[in-house]
């Protein structure tokens, strides 16, 4: 079985709470990317927020 996500194991400057937050967010996020509605909403030819952040993801520029 996976490890899944360690808080305290990730090297960045972010607080824990806020590190925690963000777990959380994402693992909704993949929930809801595998789900029915997610894919009935696809097949409409709706937007989700999935297409919308992946977009986001895509236009981002890394900063040196």
């Amino acid at each position: 079985m996976a490890q899944g996500f360690d808080v305290d194991g990730v090297e960045v400057e972010i607080p824990a709470g806020d590190m925690s937050r963000l777990i959380k967010r994402y693992k909704k996020l993949k929930k809801y990317e595998k789900s029915t509605l997610h894919t009935i909403q696809k097949l409409n030819g709706n937007r989700t927020i999935i297409d919308e952040l992946t977009e986001e993801s895509q236009n981002f520029e890394q900063l040196d």
